[in-house]
């Protein structure tokens, strides 16, 4: 019990005193109390050997003068010698005097006892003179002595002084006191320096003691630098330096054991064939997948499964420590396509075995899509021909119809034949009107064979617009409507095809004025900023018939009207929303429509002002479905639309696949479904566009020459600019669990199921549509 007690007050002692504070604050006391010990005995040494020194000068001094007044008594006053030396003694420090003969033997005395009557008297207190005739002294622990020769009828005695040290003992002794109080109160208010300079360093070791104590826990956590300190502040640098690199470690051994998790599990659970082979081509592994390939084929052997050299290549692979892809093997209708790679200091070879009968399939229907294509181009190529070319060949005689039309009026109005005059106005009008089909074919014939030409120039938009009204207003009070114009007066200049854009709003507003009666018309022009780009935007409204939503959609196809009753009632082609459109988007820009049956139609043209060519990446877009600059101003409902604080636009989908068949059908599909598409044809191709144009999509292949589909995947979740866009990962390798356990949104065999694609595309949008903006 008593051991344990000690043991307890032992551990406890030195818990306390192993602290640094504690150590440094006992030393620095000792060696302030040393100091201070040292300091006082000095002081006062210094200052009893002053005292000393003064005494023996005076002492020396005194010496000198009762020696001269004693030589002068010697003879006729010498019995006043005693009573002298008496009185002497009496008044000064002086204890004794006492005078000696040259021989040594005493002659007086100061004191009473010891004093003789006369001189010459026999006596047996002697002395041994010193053996130098001049002043001298010495000293005892209580008292010095002085000697002085005293001159006797030129034999010289001796003047013996003693002097008592009792005030250099009491001096000494009141400096030694003074000293050690003041030793004292510099060694506290060193000690009070000590601890207001010595807490804070000692507080930062101790935080730094216990931050190197918690390392391993704090994440990558900094601790507070100490900076009064060099030394200080570097250790805490270092500290933090060696907190970061741990949390940095930390994080890549956590990633690295992911990965491998992954490629643990990769390779029991891959859909592709792993294989491992020794030099002399034996087997040593074979993965589940491969096994299950074997039993379908109906067959046990490996080599089955191989090229027909594959000894040859696995020979290869080994001597010349060399990777071979992309080979090739078609057993009975199924296709595989083999990878072999050496493995380093190794006599072992893996091999990688993907099958891509699908793959071959989709091709040869996409190769039977592509000819078919080439030539449905061909044949419409030929159809627009053939109507430019009619078209040509009819406006002649047309012209020549109009002509004598006009001639055969007059004649009639001159002969005042009524009706030859209205006969020959018929035939004219129709003329006319056949002429303005004709010329409307050419122009959408011209259009789709890729020949019309757009010539920019600039101009005043203000003046086009009272142009264009000047020119309209008959047709708007035909039908009793009233025409308003909204057009700044600073509205400002514009680049252009003049022509294509009072072509197409001439079109728009003879629409509004054949389809409204008794009624209002405005045509708006507005002048905006969008993406850091400038756009003119020129609104045709309307509060006629209106257009129902079912057939809004086909309303700008060639050859359309909203219905048959539409065109018995009110006439027309068809063709000008058609060509309006063509013309809008040639010139960068778009169509839209906006209308309520019954209530009007709104007609929204929306043009660049400025559409200088932008070199750099190719965004295909939409044929049918254009974006408009400013989501807004849209009326397709049915486009998919994103919108954010950043950008607005039509869903713009990345496709990066090494397999250009394959990005010309997901370019297909996803023009047709109504997206912006942009294609990259590896992986480091991919990123680099999807840091340029943001998508809001991604589709990624897996296997991919250079960096693979996985690698892309890891470093788009890096990247804090990419990483929140949602990827879907269509390729023959991998498979839906690895691709979502290493971020993916979600995962597709190729050949691609179209419409399980499609459904993907509208979750990942209706998802961000729901998703709360951050305020």
């Amino acid at each position: 019990m008593t051991s344990s007690i000690f043991t307890k007050i032992f551990n406890a002692l030195r818990q306390v005193f192993g602290r640094i504070s504690v150590q440094l604050i006992i030393v620095y006391v000792i060696l302030v109390g040393v100091s201070g010990l040292v300091f006082t005995h000095q002081a006062a040494q210094f200052q009893t050997r002053k005292l000393i020194a003064e005494i023996k000068n005076e002492g020396v001094t005194h010496a000198l003068v009762i020696s001269a007044v004693i030589d002068r008594m010697l003879g006729e006053y010498e019995d006043k010698i005693p009573p002298l030396l008496q009185e002497l003694a009496g008044k000064t420090d002086i204890q004794s005097l006492r005078i000696f003969s040259p021989d040594g033997s005493r002659l007086y005395s100061s004191l009473a006892a010891e004093s003789k009557p006369a001189v010459g008297s026999g006596t047996t207190d002697r002395i041994t003179p010193p053996a130098v005739l001049s002043t001298t002294t010495s000293f005892t622990p209580d008292s010095m002595i002085v000697w002085q020769p005293v001159s006797m009828q030129k034999n010289h005695g001796w003047l013996e002084i003693t002097f008592g040290l009792a005030a250099i003992k009491h001096a000494e002794s009141d400096l030694r006191k003074e000293y050690i109080g003041k030793g004292y109160i510099l060694a506290t208010m060193a000690m009070i320096l000590l601890i207001f300079l010595v807490r804070l360093p000692v507080l930062a070791v101790g935080r730094y003691t216990q931050f190197a104590h918690e390392l391993d826990d704090l994440e990558g956590q900094q601790v507070d630098v100490y900076k009064g300190s060099i030394e200080l502040k570097m250790l805490g640098d270092a500290l933090n330096r060696a907190s970061k690199r741990l949390h940095e470690q930390n994080e890549l051994h956590v990633a690295t054991m992911v990965v491998m998790e992954r490629l643990a599990a990769f390779s029991e659970n891959s859909p592709n064939i792993l294989l491992s082979l020794n030099a002399e081509a034996e087997q040593q592994y074979i993965n589940p997948r491969g096994q299950t390939v074997l039993k379908e084929l109906g067959s046990n052997k490996v080599g089955d499964l191989l090229p027909s050299n594959y000894e040859d290549l696995i020979g290869t692979c080994i001597d010349k420590q060399m990777d071979i892809e992309d080979v090739e093997v078609q057993i009975d209708d199924r296709v595989f396509l083999w990878s072999f790679s050496p493995v380093p200091g190794q006599k072992l070879v893996h091999a990688f075995a993907t099958e891509i009968t699908r793959r071959k399939r989709a091709e040869q229907i996409a190769h039977t899509a592509q000819v078919d294509k080439m030539r449905a181009e061909a044949a419409n190529e030929a159809k627009s021909r053939f109507l430019a070319n009619v078209s040509h060949e009819l406006r002649t005689p047309l012209n020549a119809i109009i002509g004598y039309s006009e001639m055969l009026e007059e004649d009639a109005h001159e002969s005042r034949d009524q009706a030859a005059a209205k006969d020959a106005n018929y035939i004219q009008v129709a003329a006319k009107h056949l002429l303005h089909l004709i010329n409307e074919i050419l122009d959408l014939s011209k259009i789709e064979a890729g020949k019309m030409d757009i010539y920019y120039e600039a101009f005043d938009i203000r003046t086009v617009i009272e142009d264009i009204t000047s020119t309209i207003e008959p047709a708007i009070r035909k039908n009793g409507n009233q025409l308003t114009i909204s057009c700044p007066d600073d509205i400002g200049l514009m680049n252009c095809d003049m022509i294509k854009l009072r072509q197409t709003l001439f079109n728009l507003l003879s629409n509004a004025a054949k389809f409204t009666h008794q009624g209002k018309i405005e045509l708006t022009v507005e002048r905006q900023t969008s993406g850091n780009k400038e756009w003119v935007f020129f609104e045709v409204k309307d509060n006629g018939i209106g257009i129902e939503p079912i057939k809004q959609q086909r309303l700008f196809d060639a050859f359309v009207q909203a219905d048959g009753s539409t065109t018995r009632k009110y006439g027309g082609t068809g063709l000008g929303l058609a060509i309006s459109r063509k013309y809008c988007q040639m010139l960068g820009g778009s169509l839209t429509l906006d209308s309520t049956p019954g209530l009007g139609s709104t007609f929204t043209v929306a043009l660049p002002a400025d559409p200088a060519p932008m070199p750099g990446i190719i965004i295909d877009s939409p044929k049918q479905n254009e974006a408009d600059p400013i989501v807004k101003r849209m009326a397709n409902a049915g486009n998919p639309v994103i919108e954010d604080e950043k950008r607005s636009h039509i869903a713009r989908v990345l496709v990066v696949d090494d397999d250009s068949t394959f990005r010309t059908s997901m370019r297909q599909f996803l023009l047709n479904e109504g997206f912006e598409v942009v294609t990259a044809s590896n992986g480091q191709e991919g990123l680099l566009i999807a840091d340029d144009v943001m998508p809001d999509i991604i589709t990624l292949d897996i296997l991919m020459p250079g960096r693979n589909g996985w690698s892309v995947l890891m470093s788009l979740k890096k990247n804090p600019r990419l990483e929140n866009i949602p990827v879907i990962i269509i390729s023959s390798a991998g498979d839906r669990h690895i691709s979502r356990r290493m971020g993916a949104f979600d995962y597709l065999q190729k050949p691609a199921d179209w419409a399980m694609l499609d459904r993907m595309i509208k979750k990942i949008l209706r998802n961000r549509e729901n998703k709360p903006v951050a305020q």
